[in-house]
């Protein structure tokens, strides 16, 4: 595929001569256009697809190197290469600040020029090629991560930060939910359209949601005859439309479902159910009630727990609200043992059982004979016991715990360089439960482990990229990140701007000084 070519110079003449001397085809480009001038240079890479510009040092108004730097701020990965009458030093310096490609000096040596041209097209080539490899890496990683969030394979929101993390996943992972999609007849589809290869079928509709929403906000993996998507809030119905309309093009017949949105990634396994559920609906294969029910029960205890930990106290009686409401009409026994192993599973999620305060905390009696009084009864029972975990949970704060926390938080400063150090590391190493240590360290520490972790790390690359004496990607080295990409997004997402903007922006703080 050829790629385009801008000539910029004040003079006509020198502008034809080098469309005229190149065999531009040959070498693998096309001349789309010229300018005389830096400003109308510009105005064109606002309105064609520009892969090489070719341009003068000397022109009126703006020069090359002013253009350039104008230039990088939107588009930083496009080819330069200078052809200029003037050998003056500082030229040259500012064009190698500006990662241009070569610096030729006019009268034009045309067997240098073709040299040079060769070189920028197999460097155009080697970038495309890896970032092709590096889409399908990331496609690759994608389609895992979807697979062991349904499969519930992560055991804490951590470890998925850190899988993100090591994949070069770097985008926010709330407010997300499943769109799950079943073929009908799917094996005589998948033979007859797709000739027996599940990659093609998944390869077809990911092309179609990835050229209608950002590639980014979705990951998705075929799980038997169900295609799931997990997908952001806001482009669920895009992705919905997305594939109705392209099963319509290459008749499938497909029913769709979509699960609830959660504001933790951490339960997607529960919207797919959702989904699934859904889909059964609409094609008359419906679940029975009390399964339906027990797929709401294990997603509220988990909720519970998960409200523990985030220390949100104050939902926690809607939480035991819904689980009473919605089961005021199963059998007794059935709540009775969700209340028990509700209290069972937060005790040994926290580690709870060692400390006086919690004895008989998961002891549930009751002697009533009315079914309306059990429920009363048993909420007011579960009820007490959970506002007493709440308020143990409140007071962890103590001399013991703060040294805890900061022994963490001095490891997170010797060691923040090591991608692989986790909270669940750290507890291994100090023969602490993760989860009790995680509800610790937020209560005192006022964020999470991961949060703490990027901070320190952020904290450190801006002294770096401000020193400039590093290349981004020895930065993020130093820094614990493998995926020099990944950093870079990390810290626009932290600091709010990419590093060499807040370089930029602390360079001119330090002028108006």
């Amino acid at each position: 595929m050829l790629k385009n070519v801008l000539i910029i110079d004040d003079e006509k003449i020198i502008r034809q001569g080098i469309r005229l001397s190149v065999p531009w085809e040959e070498l693998g480009f096309k001349v789309i256009g010229e300018a005389e001038t830096a400003m109308e240079a510009l105005e064109k890479l606002d309105t064609c697809d520009i892969d090489l510009v070719l341009v003068d040092v000397q022109m009126p108004g703006m020069d090359g190197i002013e253009f350039i730097q104008e230039m990088r701020k939107n588009y930083p990965h496009l080819k330069a290469l200078i052809i200029s009458g003037h050998s003056n030093f500082e030229y040259i310096a500012s064009a190698l600040k500006l990662q241009v490609s070569d610096y030729l000096l006019k009268p034009i040596n045309i067997l240098k020029l073709l040299d040079t041209l060769k070189n920028i097209r197999a460097q155009i080539d080697k970038e495309e090629q890896e970032i092709s490899v590096s889409r399908e890496q990331r496609n690759i990683a994608g389609k895992m991560l979807a697979m062991r969030l349904i499969g519930r394979d992560f055991r804490n929101r951590e470890e998925i930060d850190s899988y993100c993390n090591r994949c070069g996943i770097a985008y926010p992972l709330e407010n997300y939910c499943v769109v799950s999609m079943k073929t009908n007849q799917f094996m005589s589809v998948l033979e007859n359209i797709f000739s027996g290869q599940a990659q093609e079928f998944e390869k077809r509709f990911e092309d179609a949601m990835r050229a209608a929403i950002d590639e980014d906000m979705l990951f998705a993996s075929l799980i038997g005859n169900y295609y799931a998507v997990v997908v952001k809030k806001e482009a669920v119905e895009t992705v919905q439309n997305t594939l109705y309309r392209e099963a319509q093009r290459i008749g499938m017949q497909i029913t769709i479902g979509t699960g609830q949105v959660f504001e933790n990634i951490y339960f997607m396994n529960i919207s797919y159910l959702q989904a699934n559920e859904m889909i059964d609906k609409k094609t008359r294969v419906v679940q029975s009630k009390e399964k339906a029910l027990e797929n709401r029960m294990t997603y509220l205890s988990e909720v519970l727990i998960q409200e523990l930990e985030e220390r949100n106290f104050e939902k926690v009686e809607g939480i035991v609200n819904e689980v009473f409401t919605d089961n005021f009409s199963v059998e007794p026994g059935k709540v009775l043992n969700w209340c028990i192993r509700s209290l069972c599973d937060i005790v040994e999620y926290f580690q709870l059982a060692s400390y006086p305060e919690m004895e008989g905390i998961t002891v549930v009696e009751l002697q009533t004979i009315s079914t309306l009084y059990f429920y009363v009864t048993l909420r007011t029972v579960y009820m007490k016991k959970i506002q007493k975990i709440c308020r143990f949970l409140k007071d962890l704060k103590g001399n013991s715990n703060e040294a805890i926390v900061d022994k963490i938080c001095g490891i997170v400063k010797k060691e923040y360089m090591d991608p692989e150090l986790s909270l669940q590391d750290i507890a291994q190493r100090m023969n602490i439960s993760y989860n009790y240590l995680s509800t610790v360290f937020k209560q005192i520490n006022g964020k999470n482990f991961s949060a703490y972790l990027i901070d320190v790390k952020m904290s450190r690359a801006k002294q770096m990229v401000l020193e400039g004496s590093l290349k981004m990607y020895e930065i993020a080295e130093k820094v614990g990140y493998s995926n020099a990409k990944y950093f870079t997004e990390q810290f626009k997402k932290t600091v709010g701007m990419t590093p060499s903007e807040y370089k930029s922006s602390h360079n001119r703080s330090q002028k108006e000084v």
